[in-house]
């Protein structure tokens, strides 16, 4: 039991976390919002990453992850793909450059249902990761933590649903975020200017003894 609990606990830090990390309010849209458009080869050169997260002893379907990163980023990537593969130094840097995106796009879908309950204590464990690595500041740590029961009081009663996405598109200093509903409809749709969600978003992904920055720097692929 104690075992199942820690598992919990993991899929909501991995598949949350940055939801919780890329907003400064709780805001829910009405039904006429629009969904962002998708990434799409029209971007140009682009960086590609995709994993399938489980869990560890049953080997259980948690989640996918995609991440689309462009501009700078994706020319920075490739040419430390041209260099070596493989090295801590080679997996720092392409972890630098990822989070430090300017122009990306991430799809987080959904394969197993999560309470709020599980998801408030595991979002915890990575955002303190987070913080320790200096990609967001102590302060900032400190209200994200504060604020996520009332930002996400929208899933209190429904949780996370086996189905439900999340879209997140950076375009300079500016994040859109969206949660989805399996049914398609948009429970939050959220702008946040400023470098520090932006940093908080990728950085979740990237920083060191994160549970997706291996098995994606693995999957990198250049589109």
């Amino acid at each position: 039991m104690k075992r199942l609990k820690r598992d919990m606990s993991l899929l909501a830090v991995t598949g949350l976390a940055s939801l919780v990390l890329a907003s400064v309010g709780y805001a829910q849209t009405a039904a006429s919002a629009a969904p962002l458009d998708p990434w799409s080869s029209a971007e140009g050169r682009s960086v590609h990453m995709h994993m399938l997260m489980e869990r560890t002893i049953f080997k259980v379907n948690v989640l996918t992850l995609d991440v689309w990163l462009g501009g700078a980023a994706a020319d920075r990537i490739e040419g430390l793909v041209e260099e070596k593969r493989g090295s801590r130094e080679f997996e720092d840097a392409i972890a630098e450059a990822s989070t430090k995106a300017q122009d990306a796009y991430v799809l987080i879908e959904f394969l197993r249902d999560v309470s709020l309950e599980q998801f408030l204590e595991g979002v915890n464990e990575d955002l303190v990761k987070v913080a320790e690595a200096g990609v967001i500041s102590q302060a900032e740590y400190e209200r994200v933590l504060a604020g996520m029961p009332i930002w996400y009081a929208f899933l209190e009663e429904r949780g996370v649903l086996r189905g439900d996405q999340m879209h997140y598109r950076v375009s300079g200093n500016s994040l859109h975020t969206q949660y989805r509903s399996v049914e398609g409809e948009i429970l939050l749709d959220q702008v946040d200017a400023g470098e520090s969600p932006r940093l908080a978003m990728l950085g979740t992904y990237f920083v060191r003894d994160s549970s997706f920055r291996d098995d994606l720097i693995k999957s990198l692929s250049i589109d």
